[in-house]
């Protein structure tokens, strides 16, 4: 793959984590504490809960985002929704619309650095494979100059 094509990707799976976790904050904000023991299936919290996964979820598929994106920012938003659904976790979590570095913007550090190492990976060059190109090449370029001689 060129590094062109690397760096597209990068900026897809990227794009598709902030997404994934700046939902999740919205929520959290909404409600600091997530789903609670105390709380029933049918409480107010429980249902924006369910509501909002639904609604992300949705306009994430329904949305002209690259499949890179669409998967990243569905595989992050679900990870943080059942932390939110879940009536003993989330306590980690940043509280009312705080912008500290809790658990969501680990999971956006841990994003920046796997694509920093994707794009290093791009730069390293691959020395057998380009003799091998060289090697094929060089017999290719043979033979039709072999070619050219003899017409």
């Amino acid at each position: 793959r060129t590094v062109g094509e690397t760096v597209y990707f990068i900026w897809a799976s990227f794009f598709g984590v902030v997404v994934g976790s700046m939902f999740p904050w919205f929520m959290f904000g909404a409600f600091p504490s997530g789903v609670q023991p105390h709380h029933t299936h049918f409480d107010n919290v429980s249902i924006f809960g369910a509501c909002a996964g639904v609604f992300f979820t949705f306009f994430l598929l329904f949305l002209n985002f690259d499949i890179n994106t669409k998967i990243f920012a569905g595989s992050t938003f679900v990870w943080h929704w059942m932390s939110f659904m879940h009536p003993h976790v989330g306590s980690e979590y940043n509280k009312g619309f705080a912008l500290d570095l809790g658990v969501l913007g680990i999971g956006i550090l841990q994003g920046m650095s796997g694509c920093a190492i994707a794009f290093a990976i791009t730069l390293i060059p691959f020395p057998i494979t380009a003799a091998r190109k060289a090697r094929n090449t060089a017999r290719a370029m043979a033979r039709r100059t072999g070619s050219t001689c003899t017409s």
